[in-house]
């Protein structure tokens, strides 16, 4: 809950400045790499990028080269895994597996257009903010192969995305890295990254 206050004030005052300014709606699907680190040294985990897909919503309000851009997606976190085997055992070998966790991420983003603007066609554009993420199902968790009462994923988790874009008439692409601002999984020490390629169009 506390997380949710803290990003209260941003999405009232997004709305408020987005009801002032040109707003553009529509929808977007993006292509995901994703993957979970680990703090802890000596951890008995490797981590490996998974490949997923998203889906859902943007609305960016305009303030000349300025703009505010809400989103609202279904993605798909977590990461391949390779549990290693036990030193102490040689006769032990590395188990493969997977954590899917299906989320709802709602970013806020704060971006600036370096060239074009409101009335131009196209346009290169530069972006950052905070995310929300709500973890709505474990769809798979092999974790628990390493230890069945030792895991615990957070059901709503705050994190930063940065990243580039540009704007070709109705169509508008981005590329963007984000790192979660808190442990996902605290027994683990996991934190949830990723890169992402999105397509966006532009209804209005």
């Amino acid at each position: 809950m506390k997380k949710l206050m803290f990003l209260l004030p941003f999405f009232l005052l997004s709305f408020h400045l987005m009801a002032q300014s040109p707003v553009t709606i529509g929808p977007k699907v993006a292509y995901n790499f994703n993957k979970l680190s680990d703090s802890n040294k000596g951890s008995d985990i490797d981590y490996a990028y998974a490949r997923t897909w998203s889906y859902g919503l943007f609305f960016r309000g305009s303030f000349g080269k300025f703009y505010l851009q809400p989103e609202a997606y279904f993605n798909t976190k977590g990461s391949n895994l390779e549990i290693k085997s036990d030193p102490l055992n040689p006769s032990t070998q590395n188990i493969s597996g997977q954590v899917r966790l299906t989320s709802l991420d709602v970013p806020l983003l704060l971006g600036y257009k370096i060239v074009g603007g409101n009335e131009s066609l196209s346009n290169f554009r530069v972006f950052t903010g905070p995310v929300a993420s709500f973890i709505l199902k474990e769809r798979r968790n092999d974790l628990n192969l390493l230890s069945r009462d030792s895991y615990s994923f957070n059901k709503y988790n705050i994190g930063v995305q940065a990243g580039i874009g540009f704007d070709v008439g109705f169509l508008t692409f981005d590329a963007r890295y984000e790192t979660g601002l808190n442990r996902i999984n605290s027994n683990f020490n996991q934190r949830a990254n990723s890169i992402q390629l999105s397509l966006g169009i532009k209804l209005l």
